[in-house]
């Protein structure tokens, strides 16, 4: 006959400390959550702000604060913040422009800025810039990687629209730069 101790015997033995891997990730969910949630409403907030002068009624302004945001999260954080660019920018797109806007552009380039400032993150990341701007090779590095970004970001941000007949393609220059 088996008795209760011969039975708990078999059973497997877990240390006490497993139970803290529970506590561990209700805190971490909260913490990511928290991260999402302000970082889209900040976004959200910012991408309003600067929508003064807005071309064509859609977000083709002077100035875009909300992508240095951006950046900001994705050389901080890293690359797993990517699908809250693409969140943000896709909840921007289809609430702040000032005219009706199919998704399929909204869509499109919201890709194509979550993945230019991706590289350009990438890029930062790799020289160390998440460590902090030490000297002025990394001040250079920083203006040079943020222009070519800037610039394809604008460029196929207009193409998404041009595309889409909302940006007249005789005013693509003028529109992306």
């Amino acid at each position: 006959s088996v008795t209760m101790g011969d039975a708990a015997k078999d059973m497997p033995r877990f240390p006490a400390w497993t139970a803290a891997p529970v506590a561990w990730n209700a805190s971490r969910i909260f913490r990511v959550a928290a991260l999402s949630v302000g970082y889209t409403a900040l976004y959200l907030a910012l991408d309003r702000l600067s929508f003064i002068g807005a071309l064509h009624g859609i977000g083709i302004t002077p100035w875009s604060p909300s992508s240095g945001l951006a950046m900001a999260l994705l050389i901080v954080k890293g690359m797993r913040c990517a699908p809250l660019i693409i969140v943000a920018e896709v909840l921007s797109g289809a609430t702040i422009p000032t005219v009706p806007v199919s998704m399929v552009p909204v869509f499109l380039e919201s890709l194509l800025v979550t993945a230019s400032y991706s590289g350009a993150a990438t890029i930062l990341r790799h020289v160390g810039l998440q460590a902090g701007i030490r000297g002025s090779g990394g001040a250079v590095t920083l203006l040079i990687v943020a222009v070519v970004s800037s610039g394809l970001v604008a460029v196929g941000f207009v193409a998404a629209y041009a595309a889409a007949g909302i940006v007249p393609w005789t005013g693509f220059i003028a529109a992306a730069f």
